[in-house]
């Protein structure tokens, strides 16, 4: 009596055709998680643009005391490659101690945008 050797070629066959698609599955999750982490990076920079050139303009305002009219706001353009960032700086009211202004970042890119706005009150 002879003995045969047992073949699992057909075993493993089926083995790796049943581990394609969960491989090609756990691709999709990871994927899916990694846009939504992108897109969540994303608009925290367009956040943290916003703040940041409305810090700007409070900067440019301690500078230039005098440089805002009371009808005519000021808009500064914070040069990015990718984004749109500006700044505009609004005066609110006017006395003889003080002035207050309204002064909003402004950031974009091709799918989102932020604001950030604050008042400021320049001492004379």
């Amino acid at each position: 009596m002879i003995k045969q050797a047992k073949h699992q070629k057909g075993f493993i066959l089926l083995l790796v055709i049943a581990l394609i698609p969960l491989l090609g599955m756990a691709s999709i999750v990871l994927t899916s998680n990694s846009r939504q982490i992108l897109t969540n990076t994303r608009r925290a920079a367009l956040k943290t643009h916003a703040r940041l050139a409305c810090e700007s303009g409070i900067a440019w305002l301690e500078q230039n005391k005098t440089g805002v009219a009371k009808n005519q706001p000021v808009v500064l353009e914070i040069g990015h490659e990718s984004k749109t960032i500006t700044c505009t700086i609004e005066l609110v009211s006017h006395a003889d101690s003080q002035s207050v202004f309204n002064v909003t970042g402004h950031a974009e890119d091709k799918r989102f945008s932020n604001d950030y706005s604050e008042q400021y009150t320049l001492k004379r």
